[in-house]
């Protein structure tokens, strides 16, 4: 029950999010609709609206079914089902919204060829040397050297505090990658500055006001998410580090920094939407550049032509990359890889949580195995052994935990860092402690099987 909590709270809002966002763009952005730039007095066209309507139906009904999907994940008990379900849906969602706005984005490129809809400065960037030339940076990077001093923090401490533990070398790995996000915005941050211009006038002032706009609001946003991540890592250090032994609080705290990240992104996406349709509307000499040839689907900027491997995406939020410098093919197969390895990853997971625990004595040792894990402990090495009927409290610290699997290294009250292989629902295991101190927890498929390999053992000792 606790990984479909898990699920539930943290995938199922992606659904409303990507919704909401991909049906934002069926409304007229500037001159672009569905990613086809129209002449402003064909934006309100019955066939154009009839379009958009028919894309707008399609979402919703995609909507509705992919609403009802996951709670699938409700008719199983086992926690790898319940990943697979969810997995394998979130790569549908990454997608399939996508395909309305392809289909109308092809119907309205139609329209506008049979209709004779192109504009002068089609195929053609315009540039504004006034913009070019003018000095971007109204924002300091100093501002972002508290939020990296505090995101060192936990580091250096993991790195004076190193041992060979797998508790100490996981905190310093994991609490690295999380900051890493803090390490990557003073780079977003100068390359937010280099994106191209806000062309909407042939007034050189309005474009410069508007391009200003934008770079203000973007390098808020990018400091804004260094000082979250920054919190965010102090409190997962924390966390993994059992500083904060509620699990429930740390979900919480996660969710929280999440919505806090969103917070940030929609503020200054939304503000700069905001700027570019007042100045729109303001402006009597207004600009508009047709670059469709450039975008794929509307969707993919493709202009070999343009210098800039950073442009503002036409649909969606944020930035994006020209897919035709070889950074961006780079990034294109990269995303293409991570996508279709989320569900084949459900895969192991599945076979790793109905594979048999095997618990076996030999002349010498003990062995416990699952999937390709094994551990052996020879009888030499062996302080003592013990039964529980009982399991204490445990938490991960490193490995796999399943409502029907724990493996890897757990924290057991009482008994501090622990390897562990056993079924959670069991009721008996076995407590072993080395004569190095280190501490193992074993479990068979069954108490029963449990039981008699722990007696086979105790005669052996003994032995």
């Amino acid at each position: 029950m606790f990984m479909k909590i898990i699920m539930f709270v943290f995938c199922y809002p992606i659904l409303p999010i990507m919704y909401f966002i991909i049906r934002n763009e069926l409304e007229p952005h500037k001159n672009i609709i569905l990613g086809v730039t129209l002449p402003s007095d064909e934006l309100g066209n019955p066939k154009v609206m009839e379009i958009i309507s028919k894309a707008k139906i399609s979402m919703r009904r995609i909507a509705i079914v992919l609403a009802i999907l996951p709670f699938t994940s409700l008719l199983t008990k086992y926690d790898s089902i319940v990943y697979a379900i969810f997995i394998t849906w979130i790569t549908v969602l990454c997608f399939i919204f996508f395909l309305p706005f392809i289909k109308g984005n092809l119907q309205l490129h139609k329209l506008k060829k049979e209709q004779n809809w192109h504009l002068d400065e089609e195929g053609t960037t315009i540039v504004d040397l006034k913009v070019t030339l003018e000095e971007p940076n109204s924002l300091s990077k100093y501002w972002f050297l508290p939020a990296i001093l505090l995101t060192c923090i936990p580091i250096i401490i993991d790195l004076c505090t190193l041992t060979n533990k797998d508790s100490n070398l996981l905190s310093l790995a994991t609490t690295t990658l999380v900051g890493l996000v803090t390490f990557l915005c003073p780079f977003l941050f100068h390359i937010a500055y280099k994106t191209k211009q806000e062309i909407v006038s042939q007034d050189s002032l309005r474009n410069q006001t508007l391009t200003r706009i934008r770079r203000y609001n973007f390098g808020k946003c990018f400091i804004g998410l260094s000082y979250t991540n920054a919190v965010y890592t102090i409190l997962f250090w924390l966390y993994i580090n059992h500083y904060i032994d509620s699990i429930i609080l740390f979900l919480t705290i996660t969710l929280l920094y999440t919505f806090f990240l969103l917070w940030w992104v929609l503020r200054a996406e939304f503000k700069v939407r905001l700027a570019q349709q007042q100045f729109s509307i303001q402006s009597e000499d207004s600009l508009t550049t047709d670059e469709d040839c450039y975008w794929i689907y509307g969707l993919l900027y493709y202009n070999p032509n343009d210098k800039h491997l950073i442009v503002q995406k036409r649909v969606g939020l944020g930035t994006d990359m020209n897919y035709a410098k070889p950074a961006g093919k780079v990034l294109a197969v990269f995303i293409a890889l991570v996508i279709l390895a989320m569900p084949i990853s459900a895969i192991g997971i599945i076979q790793s949580e109905f594979s048999p625990l095997l618990l076996t004595i030999d002349e010498d040792s003990i062995t416990a195995k699952h999937f390709h894990t094994t551990y052996d402990i020879d009888f030499d090495n062996i302080k003592t052994v013990e039964t529980w009927d009982e399991l204490p409290d445990i938490s991960k610290d490193n490995g796999t935990g399943f409502s029907t699997l724990c493996k890897g290294t757990y924290s057991i009250a009482g008994n501090g860092s622990c390897t562990v292989c056993f079924n959670p629902q069991n009721h008996l295991f076995i407590m072993i402690t080395k004569k190095n101190g280190k501490k193992y927890v074993f479990s068979s498929s069954t108490d029963e099987k449990t039981y008699e390999v722990y007696n086979i053992l105790v005669t052996n000792i003994s032995n």
